[in-house]
């Protein structure tokens, strides 16, 4: 006859938290007194107490319940279990798969220095978080933003770690349930991947930055590269392929042969709703859109998919406020100077897309300041460009000075027309500056800044009339066929995931099934349409008009106003 649960679990339950208890204040006396003398001395003193307190588990799994784990591996592997630091990677398959794990580290002779990448809530656990928390395992909020410097920390601090241990990482990122297995084969088969039956999705990218980048950063970058490369390959296709847009480059030879060959800072008018896919175009030409980094709005990187990837390929993300974003882009900027490939940082310094109302209220502000009236352009705001190049000046050696127009016989292209297959034509301007040209001191490289500006709209006005840049060569930029073989790669692969995973799930054989398959087309539908409207210019950041402050006022507090009107953005 089975013993009621309660009978059983209430005299275990108050001998583990009891034992637990003194075990935990051990650690604590440990951390307080003997860790900031020795770390070593700490960590070994931890281990046996960690020991200690994980045995009691590992007892209710092998003699209490009686719990058989069989190991199948082979000779060399086993003998070395144990015996060597290792990253462990496995399925989640239920709910005690840690608990397996440390009866394996306990065989192996490891209990006391197995580790895992834990959710922030378990630490809060009485006795078994406490401990863990003691034993350095590593807890995240499941944020990456939040989580990126605390794993990248906590996998550095393992480096001198005295004995061998075995840092464990679920990389499904959650426990397998079917409700979980089926969303997972869904978004295989939407894809193109292989179906899943009996796993879920690992989360590869986080898997890199998790795997890869802690140990190089440079290896972490070069393969992001080419994953995002992957990634926005997709949307130039659109616009090469689907659409037909042409991009005209008017340069000098000299420039062109020296696009994708070294760092740049990319300072370009924002005129339309497309403006950075022109950008990743270029990119694409120069061979250098895996590694072309903008910066944008915070709002950007919560996009699924293009935002994500933006995020990992080390984008900068402002939230618009300059006490918040000074120290950010200080940062991020300076991150760049290991880059191991050339890239292209672009930054739209007009701070929102151009339009008609925008310029009003920029021309407005010109007069109310006695500036010069722009025409086809808004006023630059400079605090992002003159930190961009007093913190880049020393290991990126050019500005490109970027002007984008529509000729007049062109529509103006959208993202709304890209995917409906409509044509169009876009005019580049591009003249390089070298950074040691430009001046030393903060007030004057905004000032030169503003003078590009105007020097843009004087050139804007010309294209106006002749609807050309008749001052720089047309240089023949082609259309590579790169972008169509993988699109063709990823539709094949799609077709054929989609094909047999209909044939092996007989999804469309049911009312339920036909409901998931139109629940998830509607999703997809959905999300492009958050994409389109996100690209909108009438969506973008609406410009304000400052009432004029007296004429005797300082220009750093006219500068103040500028960024009033450039709706506070340095992106």
């Amino acid at each position: 006859m089975a013993l009621p649960a309660a009978v059983v679990i209430v005299p275990l339950g108050l001998l583990f938290f009891s034992y637990g208890l003194i075990i935990n204040l051990i650690q604590a006396i440990c951390f307080v007194l003997i860790r900031p003398l020795s770390k070593n001395t700490y960590r070994t003193i931890n281990r046996a107490l960690a020991e200690l307190l994980w045995l009691d588990l590992v007892w209710v799994f092998d003699w209490w319940a009686g719990i058989k784990v069989q190991l199948f591996t082979d000779q060399e592997t086993l003998h070395l279990l144990g015996k060597e630091h290792a990253l462990v990677m496995s399925n989640h398959r239920s709910d005690i798969d840690w608990l397996v794990g440390w009866v394996l580290a306990q065989r192996a002779g490891c209990l006391g220095s197995a580790i895992a990448v834990m959710k922030k809530s378990s630490k809060v656990l009485p006795v078994i978080g406490w401990s863990m928390w003691f034993s350095e395992y590593l807890f995240l909020e499941r944020s990456w933003a939040k989580d990126e410097n605390t794993l990248k920390s906590g996998l550095q601090r393992l480096k001198d770690f005295p004995r061998p241990f075995w840092l464990a990482l679920f990389v499904e990122g959650t426990r397998f349930t079917q409700a979980k297995l089926l969303a997972a084969q869904e978004y295989a088969a939407s894809e193109g991947l292989p179906i899943p039956r009996n796993v879920l999705i690992p989360r590869t990218k986080a898997i890199c930055f998790v795997l890869i980048r802690p140990l190089s950063k440079n290896t972490y970058r070069t393969i992001n590269r080419a994953l995002a490369e992957l990634l926005w390959l997709d949307l130039v296709w659109v616009f090469d392929w689907w659409a037909g847009v042409k991009v005209q480059l008017f340069t000098d030879q000299e420039t062109l042969h020296l696009l994708g060959k070294e760092h740049a800072l990319v300072m370009s008018n924002h005129r339309s709703d497309i403006d950075w896919l022109v950008g990743w175009v270029l990119a694409q030409r120069a061979g250098c859109l895996g590694s072309a980094i903008a910066v944008m709005k915070k709002s950007s990187k919560v996009l699924p998919v293009i935002g994500w990837s933006m995020w990992f390929s080390e984008y900068l993300f402002l939230e618009r406020s300059w006490a918040k974003d000074e120290n950010t882009l200080k940062s991020g900027l300076q991150r760049l100077k290991d880059f191991p490939r050339p890239f292209w940082l672009a930054l739209f310094v007009e701070g929102t897309r151009f339009t008609q109302a925008k310029l009003s209220a920029a021309q407005e502000y010109a007069a109310s300041e006695g500036l010069p009236i722009p025409r086809n352009v808004l006023i630059p705001r400079t605090k992002g460009f003159v930190s961009a190049v007093s913190n880049m000046r020393s290991f990126v050696p050019a500005v490109y000075d970027v002007t984008l127009a529509i000729p007049k016989s062109s529509p103006q292209p959208t993202m709304l027309r890209l995917f409906k297959g409509h044509s169009s034509v876009v005019h580049v301007h591009l003249k390089r500056h070298l950074m040691t040209d430009l001046p030393e001191s903060d007030d004057a490289v905004a000032q030169w800044c503003r003078d590009i500006f105007v020097a843009k709209d004087a050139l804007l006005d010309k294209h106006n009339t002749e609807d050309t840049f008749s001052d720089q060569e047309l240089q023949d930029i082609g259309r590579p066929i790169k972008s169509l073989v993988v699109v063709t790669s990823w539709a094949c692969l799609l077709v054929f995931g989609v094909l047999k995973f209909l044939q092996w799930s007989s999804l469309m054989s049911s009312w339920k099934g036909i409901a998931i398959s139109s629940s998830a087309l509607a999703v997809i539908t959905v999300l492009m349409q958050i994409l389109i409207r996100f690209s909108q210019s009438e969506h973008s950041t609406p410009a304000k008009v400052v009432p004029a402050k007296p004429r005797m006022q300082e220009s750093h507090q006219k500068q103040d106003k500028t960024n009033n009107i450039k709706s506070h953005s340095v992106s």
